[in-house]
């Protein structure tokens, strides 16, 4: 990661022969590339607009405008390792029912970065009640550490297009190493990860890793709460909120709300205790 920052400093512009692509670096573009143009995705990683746009091709990270310019993508079936018939429908068949570890170890030659991608682009969805990886005790101790030093857990109030107020779950943690969340994103194959650039230029960029979903929530809470200490109130009540929204379909109850203004006041006391 510090390689990585001296690189923006010193070599903010460079090209295919003396700025490779890192692994950092290509996960930042996976991650990004339909929100952020290609101009200020090289700005944020030292690149060229056109090596981000090369990049983007080779990796099938299409932009609607790729399609227009066809030379651009005419090469696009031809790929360095291009998946074989037999791995594609492995996949198709058994994504959805198999864990991470099994699938990697009939797909060798693929990184389960690589895997996820494919699975995307094929529109193949893990189970609903599937969807967090399973963690080994050592790999649950070590989540929820990050999750009591950089996490946050709690409900965000928001005003939907139809007027109405409402509660939203939210977990996620921030960190300066993007080796760190992408570490968590990796082991347990949810949420996503967003990179901020503090407009100070003396702060380091930071990386949110962050889970909406409720059922993703409550599956990663479930796996690693036992292993909480300085976050294990917020735990269990977002899981007793998660609970109860399962009961109600509209309004909050009494209940629901008292969870909302707690977990508003530990993560404000959290807040107030890291600036001390």
């Amino acid at each position: 990661m510090l390689e990585f920052l001296i690189k923006l400093l010193v070599n903010p512009v460079g090209n295919r022969y003396t700025n490779p692509w890192t692994d950092s670096e290509i996960v930042i573009l996976q991650e990004n590339y339909n929100k952020m143009t290609d101009k200020e995705l090289g700005t944020l990683l030292g690149k060229t607009p056109a090596s981000v746009e090369n990049k983007r091709i080779r990796l099938r990270l299409l932009k609607s405008s790729d399609y227009i310019h066809r030379k651009n993508v005419k090469n696009l079936g031809e790929n360095l390792n291009p998946w074989t018939k037999e791995e594609l429908e492995f996949l198709k068949e058994n994504y959805s029912k198999l864990e991470r570890e099994q699938i990697l170890k009939v797909l060798r030659n693929r990184s389960w970065g690589a895997i996820m991608m494919k699975a995307h682009r094929l529109g193949l969805k893990k189970n609903p009640g599937n969807r967090l990886s399973p963690l080994l005790e050592p790999e649950k101790a070590y989540i929820a550490g990050i999750i009591d030093g950089e996490g946050t857990i709690g409900l965000y109030g928001g005003i939907s297009e139809s007027g109405y107020w409402y509660l939203h779950p939210s977990l996620h943690i921030s960190n300066t190493k993007l080796e760190l969340v992408q570490y968590v994103k990796t082991l347990t194959d949810l949420g996503h990860i967003t990179p901020y650039t503090p407009s100070n230029p003396r702060h380091n960029i930071c990386y949110h890793f962050f889970i909406t979903n409720y059922q993703e929530i409550k599956q990663f809470l479930k796996a690693v709460e036992s292993y909480l200490t300085i976050k294990k109130e917020q735990a269990n009540l977002l899981l007793e909120f998660l609970h109860l929204r399962g009961e109600h379909s509209k309004g909050y109850s009494e209940r629901e709300l008292e969870i909302y203004s707690k977990l508003k006041e530990l993560n404000a006391r959290g807040q107030s205790s890291k600036r001390i």
